[in-house]
């Protein structure tokens, strides 16, 4: 995988031996458990406040969900004033990089709040636990599908190329389970590995909902991480798909490139070129697809 997600992407097992797994288990994992088990001293500053514990103890607690952190909850655990406040989730923030890998990002938009992203690398998904390699797996596969749709689509254009994948999202799939569209709209979209938002409603059409890439998987997955799976997934040479990464380097830096040709559109249908003997995924498949995440 490229380096900029193997420097991202996992998130430390050090929470999972504190809590019990997530109902809803997002694509996380867990190879680097040891390394935060290993730092066995405790930090100068641990031992210097006794606030820090508990707010460190509350972002690990919140690691296996995935679900964004308010920085107002921190600053009522740390207590005191404004600077006190500062300076104590500044400390937790430093800790939790140098001690265990993890990496506090401030999402944008309103209201602070604030995701977990590991800068240890996966280097294959057999890293993921059992329950989480399918969740992985489909993750990716929704990924590439609006990657391959200039990072938007509406979601029955989605659950159309899915199940011509023979996955039905209102179905239990053998290999990637149940609740699929629950995990879709709502554990994906908490998590900010999807954005998913209603289309203006006009008085002439029904309302549509449209999915792009969340903050998160912006965050933890590269463009050429999208790439090399896609290549197997359609089962064509990474060079195939030169014309769709362009466009996606165009819009994620559009100050970059001041123009942008017309033909550059996605030399891929997703809609149309691809049947179902193409795109299925049998229940053998669909489990080797995981294999090409590392």
């Amino acid at each position: 995988m490229a380096s900029r997600t193997r420097n991202t992407r996992r998130t430390q097992n050090v929470a999972a031996s504190q809590i019990e797994d997530d109902d809803e288990p997002g694509p996380s994992t867990r190879r680097s458990a040891g390394r935060g088990r290993r730092s066995t001293p405790q930090p100068e500053v641990e031992r210097r406040d006794e606030k820090l514990p508990a707010i460190l103890n509350y972002i690990l607690r919140h690691i296996a969900s995935k679900v964004p952190i308010k920085m107002s909850q921190l600053q009522q655990l740390s207590g005191g004033n404004n600077n006190e406040q500062n300076q104590r989730v500044a400390a937790v923030m430093e800790l939790l990089k140098e001690h265990y890998g993890i990496e506090l990002k401030q999402l944008p938009g309103p209201g602070k709040r604030l995701i977990c992203i590991a800068d240890s690398p996966i280097a294959s998904a057999y890293e993921l636990t059992k329950q989480q390699r399918p969740v992985y797996t489909l993750l990716y596969i929704i990924l590439t599908f609006i990657f391959m749709r200039q990072n938007v689509v509406e979601d029955e254009q989605l659950f159309r190329f899915l199940n011509l994948m023979n996955i039905d999202v209102n179905e239990t799939h053998s290999y990637f389970g149940e609740n699929l569209k629950k995990l879709i709209e709502e554990t994906f979209v908490k998590q900010m590995y999807l954005k998913r938002e209603r289309q203006p409603i006009t008085s002439f059409s029904e309302p549509k909902i449209q999915l792009s890439w969340g903050p998160r998987a912006e965050a933890e997955i590269s463009f050429d991480d999208i790439i090399a799976f896609s290549a197997k997934l359609f089962r064509e040479d990474p060079s195939f798909f030169d014309q769709q990464l362009n466009m996606a380097r165009r819009l994620a830096n559009p100050e970059a490139y001041t123009q942008r040709t017309p033909s550059e559109t996605s030399s891929v249908d997703l809609d149309k070129d691809w049947t179902e003997q193409d795109l299925d995924l049998s229940d053998v498949e669909a489990s080797q697809l995981e294999n090409e995440l590392g």
